[in-house]
Order: C-alpha cells, then sequence, then structure tokens
C-alpha cells in the first residue's frame, strides 16, 4: 500500500519519477521498480523517498487513495 500512496501524492502533486530520481539519488529504473512493486521497498529507501518528496513517512502512511486510483497507477 505504501507504494500506492506514494504515487498518488505524486500524481496529485505532478511529480514525476524523473525529478524524484534525482532528487534522492535513487535511479530512475530502480525507483519505478519500488513504485511498481518489482522490487521490495525497505524503510530506509521508503525514508529517502519522503526526504526527496519533502513529506513526513506519516504523511505518506495516512495519504488518502481514492476508490478508484487510476491516478496512481498513471505516475
Amino acid at each position: 500500500m505504501l507504494r500506492i500512496r506514494i504515487k498518488q501524492y505524486m500524481a496529485d502533486h505532478g511529480i514525476k519519477q524523473v525529478w524524484l530520481s534525482e532528487r534522492t539519488g535513487i535511479p530512475q529504473p530502480k525507483l519505478s521498480a519500488y513504485l511498481t512493486g518489482r522490487s521490495p521497498l525497505y524503510a530506509d529507501t521508503f525514508a529517502i523517498i519522503c526526504r526527496g518528496l519533502e513529506v513526513s513517512s506519516d504523511d505518506i502512511i495516512a495519504y488518502p487513495i481514492p476508490e478508484d486510483n487510476s491516478a496512481a497507477a498513471t505516475a
């Protein structure tokens, strides 16, 4: 669920993976793998992503996911 919340946050704020990759130092293909579930998202990586988004981990954990989260699927 965290990856869906991150993707939803990014979609809602117009944030692209390339930008987040540059901010975090996580290579874009690896970031994509985290956000699509192809690679596990560990706590340390989650923290790096949150810092890159300038948001607390609590904010992402509590971020609302719409019933139809199709916006997150395209982020």
